[in-house]
């Protein structure tokens, strides 16, 4: 019997990394997400528009370096959160109050 989604997925990923066991949960969810899309049938749209929700903030949470190297693309939002982060992380490290 082939694999579902999901066990491909959580197969891939404790191959490539060694997750924590609050990483371990979050492959676990969205292998669970994963399979549940698969088990749904198309005309269920609001169920799957719910699941791939739960599968793409997972897999965000769990931000994975990229085995190859190579940078994982960015969205506008979380390259603005980052800079942000970094404005306000060199302001608390001098000491200056905003």
């Amino acid at each position: 019997m082939p694999d579902t989604p999901g066990q491909t997925f959580k197969k891939a990923i404790l191959a490539t990394y060694d997750p924590n066991l609050a990483e371990s949960v979050l492959v676990d969810e969205v292998a669970r997400a994963m399979d549940a899309i698969a088990s749904l049938p198309e005309t269920a749209h609001k169920e799957i528009r719910m699941q791939q929700g739960v599968v793409m903030r997972g897999i965000s949470l769990l931000n994975l370096p990229d085995p190859a190297g190579a940078g994982v693309a960015l969205t506008a939002s979380q390259k603005g959160s980052r800079a942000a982060n970094a404005r306000w992380a060199a302001v608390r490290n001098a000491g200056v109050s905003a």
